[in-house]
């Protein structure tokens, strides 16, 4: 394989890789995972993860605003065969490819200090009911 057309397939993995990155990202908003503020701190930690140096940018150069998605599944394949390509992933195996799911997973999820803070707001106004 030539030189040129190596650099246009890691080029295409990297886009389709942050094209999943923000159709993740977007997952995590409409899912409640994340909230608006904190949609760029959550693209920059999957991005450094990842080892991509930018967002993805569509073909006119705005960011992808794409139907957000059922389940992660098919995100997640596509940013764990590029962690993979990458080096991120020292195999390609079931058990690499699971811990670095969960690493990005992990991301999105909110920080211990957050659900406390969630659980005794609805303590406090609903029951402890309610909050679990």
């Amino acid at each position: 394989m030539s030189m040129d057309l190596e650099r246009e397939k890691a080029r295409n993995q990297a886009d389709q890789a942050a094209l999943a990155v923000e159709r993740l990202v977007s997952f995590a908003l409409a899912k409640g995972m994340i909230e608006s503020l904190d949609v760029c701190a959550a693209r920059n930690a999957l991005l450094d993860a990842l080892g991509l140096p930018e967002p993805y940018q569509g073909a006119d150069g705005n960011a992808v605003d794409e139907t957000v998605a059922a389940e992660p599944g098919e995100m997640l394949e596509v940013l764990l065969d590029f962690a993979y390509f990458r080096g991120r992933l020292e195999e390609d195996s079931t058990t690499y490819r699971d811990l670095f799911d969960a690493r990005l997973m992990g991301l999105l999820m909110p920080r211990p200090s957050e659900v406390a803070r969630q659980f005794g707001e609805i303590t406090r106004e609903h029951g402890v009911r309610k909050a679990a």
